[in-house]
């Protein structure tokens, strides 16, 4: 809107708005300014230096007096919040210029790396062994039988690289979906109303194919490791967000209250 607008009407009710707020002195400096931007061709880069200041000023309020209105009426939150408020207004700006993407994506990379450091060096055999042993607990002989013999033929025809380097993305999926989705649960759990708009979200997620995810994680993510596991994230967290607020809301009241008389808060 500021860049294909011709540059007088923006300059004029720029102009105006400083003529009723500021003065007439104010506002004819500000107009030979804007005029001197127009004339030298400066103008299409001061607008989009105006879009991005005015969209980030705009995100600042809708983000912001929400979160003030959140800590205003719990002060342990907000002493948290105010330390790393704190730092963020003492450190300087570059260091925000930092990617997070790239922090994001080289912590998932080191937990991936991790993980297949155990499945895919550790010999095979000792990894199946467990595995049917865990299966033949919890399952049953008939189970474990069964199991042995997939694992047997993945060792020895030489696909366990490959099918543990899955379980290795898998598994970290599965773990970072718990850590994530457990406490945003509990999160939800006692606001209905943020819980409706992030179930919004939730359905789109659940709703959509899979291909259509791919697409903006791998532009932030590449084609790699860590954008499978980030779409696959988008799946598994959501399924634990609604489990957790599901059990808590089905807590009966006897046993809250039975909590609340022992001394539990929320």
């Amino acid at each position: 809107m500021f860049v294909k607008t011709p540059w007088i009407v923006i300059a004029s009710l720029i102009v105006l708005l400083t003529r009723l707020t500021a003065g007439i002195r104010t506002a004819i400096w500000l107009a030979s300014v804007l005029a001197y931007m127009g004339l030298l061709g400066f103008w299409e880069k001061a607008m989009t230096t105006l879009a991005l200041l005015g969209a980030a000023a705009c995100l600042s309020v809708l983000i912001g007096i929400p979160v003030g209105r959140f800590c205003a009426c719990r002060p342990r939150i907000y002493s948290f919040i105010q330390l790393i408020m704190d730092f963020m207004q003492t450190m300087p700006a570059f260091v925000f210029m930092i990617p997070v993407i790239d922090l994001i994506t080289y912590g998932i990379r080191m937990i991936l790396d991790a993980l297949e450091l155990v499945f895919v060096k550790t010999p095979w055999i000792v990894i199946a062994s467990l595995i049917v042993l865990l299966t033949r607990l919890t399952a049953g002989i008939r189970t474990a039988i069964w199991l042995a013999s997939v694992l047997a033929y993945m060792g020895l025809l030489g696909f366990w690289e490959k099918a543990m380097t899955t379980l290795a993305l898998l598994g970290a999926a599965a773990c970072l979906s718990v850590l994530i989705g457990i406490p945003v649960g509990r999160f939800c759990a006692c606001r209905p109303r943020i819980y409706s708009f992030i179930q919004l979200i939730m359905d789109f997620m659940q709703t959509m194919p899979a291909f259509v995810f791919m697409i903006p994680v791998i532009a932030f993510f590449g084609s790699d490791k860590p954008a499978a596991l980030v779409s696959t994230l988008i799946f598994g967290g959501t399924p634990v967000v609604r489990l957790t607020v599901l059990c808590l809301r089905g807590v009966p009241d006897s046993v809250r209250e039975a909590a609340v008389s022992f001394g539990a808060n929320k």
